[in-house]
């Protein structure tokens, strides 16, 4: 933190967003009836740093917690900086619920850059890492064939415990309600006792990467925006970003030494998770994005290329069968392949405080998000015929000719939402989509309505959202 009496304009930038914490986790506890404590349970947040952060079990804003947990990797980042001191402007600081941030480092006009991760994106780190460690195993019994054979035959009377079916289907639950919204950690993953201290430390190393990226940023002397996410990106600012990438792992090896073998190379698994993490968002969430970020396989390779060749080894053997889940976990086109939520409901890996119906609700939400246009079609004119009011139908016809403003002016939508949501110079998440549709049509219905109605309204939100940004994609 910046050691002079005046504040740097990170600092000031910090002390807004730092407020909007406390604010985030009041509001949580007012609307849901749960303490602060239980609300930073459910955004995946360990015991430990709550009690760094809950001093006394009472909300303090000496300290936030991502500055606590950041402190490692920032010592370490330090000793990368010593001839220019410019870590002494770079303030570390948090955001809440904003799908559309994974990580970045904001300059400020003053030289000063704050760092900053949504809460998105540290839930999702923390969901991913258990499901990346499962697949140690096959490495791990690779070498004593009797182990193999008793794997093998477990995997073959559906006893496998890394299923990538059911690994998939969990990360997709989780960036399902994370595209619609804005946020979510109602599953968790049940790891075997003997990976959780693995899928801890895997996680906070992937933490740990993805604040040292965004700080090597400022250390690296990177042009103001030049990395920054943007639909008109280059390739010298894809080069920013693997020298990035190649610090932060050089950094985080300082913060979790571990042999660089087949088996232990902790920090580089924490850094591809980390990566996989912020392409999990960007492949989800995003319906215009730009291509800042070279392609995850290329991130990789480079991160390999920084390592021995029995990391590289390990790390593929190890997540040959993650990024299998991952592909089942963050494809949402019409008609894609896809994990099947059904089976989350049926596994005792799966620990959830949701109710059956709830995960049945999710999913129904994930099929209209990946229905075909004229599935999407008749559902929406069906739609109309219980409602009248919400007059649907024009809409429908305007999008499936392409024309997505006129369908969100026949819809509803404010003009400035519309030409936000249609300019190709603008990033763009289906949140964004989903919230001004769901908006227009809940001021058209009665907005005392039950449950169950509010649930149909944003379903049928969804499916309008959908076919919006189908057309979105053909023009």
């Amino acid at each position: 933190m910046h050691s002079e009496s005046v504040p740097t304009e990170a600092e000031r930038h910090y002390q807004v967003l730092r407020r909007t914490l406390m604010d985030f986790l009041t509001e949580l506890s007012e609307r849901t009836g749960v303490s602060i404590d239980e609300g930073l349970t459910r955004l995946g947040v360990s015991s430990e740093i709550r009690e760094a952060f809950l001093p006394g079990g009472e909300l303090t804003g000496d300290r936030d917690m991502f500055e606590v947990i950041s402190e490692p990797v920032v010592s370490a980042m330090k000793h990368f900086d010593k001839p220019k001191r410019s870590m002494e402007k770079v303030t570390i600081g948090s955001l809440i619920g904003d799908e559309a941030v994974t990580a970045e480092c904001r300059p400020m006009s003053d030289g000063s850059s704050l760092v900053t991760m949504s809460y998105g994106m540290f839930t999702l780190i923390n969901n991913m890492a258990p499901v990346a460690v499962e697949g140690m195993d096959w490495v791990a019994e690779a070498s004593n064939p009797l182990a193999m054979l008793w794997r093998v035959s477990k995997a073959m009377r559906g006893m496998d415990p890394f299923n990538a079916q059911l690994s998939g289907a969990y990360l997709r639950f989780r960036l399902t309600m994370q595209r619609v919204f804005g946020s979510a950690n109602w599953v968790r993953y049940g790891s075997t006792l003997d990976k959780r201290p693995t899928a801890m430390t895997v996680a906070i190393c992937a933490f740990h990467f993805t604040i040292a990226h965004e700080i090597a940023h400022h250390i690296l002397g990177h042009a103001p925006g030049a990395h920054a996410i943007s639909p008109n990106a280059s390739r010298a600012s894809q080069q920013m970003e693997t020298e990035a990438d190649t610090l932060a792992l050089q950094a985080i090896r300082r913060v979790h030494f571990s042999p660089q073998d087949a088996l232990g190379d902790i920090p580089l698994m924490g850094a591809i998770v980390g990566i996989h993490a912020i392409q999990a968002v960007e492949d989800s969430c995003f319906i215009r994005r730009g291509f800042t970020h070279p392609p995850t396989a290329w991130r990789i390779a480079n991160l390999y290329s920084n390592s021995r060749a029995g990391a590289e080894a390990g790390a593929r053997s190890v997540l040959s069968k993650f990024n299998e889940a991952m592909e089942l976990a963050t494809e949402f086109s019409p008609g894609c392949i896809r994990g099947d939520l059904n089976i989350l409901s049926r596994s005792s890996r799966i620990k959830t405080i949701l109710p059956a119906s709830g995960i049945a609700y999710v999913k129904s939400l994930d099929d209209i998000m990946c229905a075909t246009p004229d599935r999407l079609e008749s559902y929406l004119v069906k739609a109309t015929e219980i409602w009248p009011i919400l007059d649907l139908e024009s809409g429908v016809r305007e999008a499936l000719n392409g024309n997505t403003k006129g369908a969100l002016q026949a819809w509803g939508v404010r003009d400035r939402a519309v030409l936000e949501i249609c300019d190709p110079e603008r990033n763009l998440t289906f949140r964004r989509v989903f919230s001004e549709v769901l908006t227009s049509l809940g001021g058209r219905t009665d907005r005392s309505t039950d449950r169950k109605q509010k649930d149909s309204i944003e379903f049928i939100a969804t499916g309008a959202a959908s076919l919006a940004t189908w057309a979105l994609r053909r023009q």
